[in-house]
């Protein structure tokens, strides 16, 4: 079983995922660490400055993380340039490395903050992690101290909670505990994966 794990900055996922993780051993496979993972790769890194035409790359030949995210944060035009190159190689990732793990009956969980139609292609099922304003900023700001500026800019670049709301089979309120959350997704990973088996305490 492949489920799609998605919801705004703040929502809840990475509590809800490694609770799921570790009650069933699921893999996890989390797209903004695998993209950056694929930014090590010299071919990819040859792709990226081919399209964009300039170097990004520091000293040493890796990846120049600061001018590369300045290319990309202030021009609308390199950061679609990116995004072709390294979505795509992503996807593929997922695809493949998920396919394997379910297929031999593993519970595989795809995350996701920016979901398009690859998530849906790829999963079973999609669980959408939902929560207020109010407990978002909250959470961010106790976990990573962001501010509520940093929260608004980040919540404006990712889907509104109507457009994640659609994609999910399974919506998840987390306005609540962390133990309100874990049960709630417990139940809903023990609804949809009949068949997975948990880890024995």
């Amino acid at each position: 079983m492949i489920i799609g794990v998605t919801g705004g900055v703040g929502s809840g996922k990475s509590t809800a995922i490694s609770h799921v993780s570790e009650l069933y051993d699921a893999l996890v496979l989390r797209t903004d660490d695998i993209a950056k993972e694929l930014m090590t790769d010299p071919k990819l890194l040859e792709q990226l400055e081919a399209a964009m035409g300039r170097s990004i790359r520091d000293r040493d030949g890796l990846l120049d993380k600061k001018l590369y995210g300045d290319l990309i944060y202030s021009s609308e035009r390199m950061a679609a340039i990116s995004d072709s190159i390294v979505h795509p190689a992503v996807w593929d990732y997922v695809r493949e490395r998920a396919g394997e793990e379910s297929s031999k009956g593993r519970l595989v969980l795809v995350e996701s903050a920016l979901p398009g139609k690859e998530l849906s292609d790829i999963c079973d099922h999609i669980l959408v992690l939902t929560a207020g304003d109010r407990a978002r900023l909250s959470r961010l700001a106790k976990e990573r101290g962001y501010s509520s500026e940093r929260y608004e800019d980040i919540k404006e670049r990712q889907l509104s909670q109507e457009a994640f709301e659609a994609l999910g089979d399974v919506i998840i309120r987390n306005d609540g505990t962390i133990e309100e959350l874990k049960k709630r997704t417990e139940e809903a990973i023990d609804d949809l994966c009949k068949s997975c088996q948990r880890k024995q305490r």
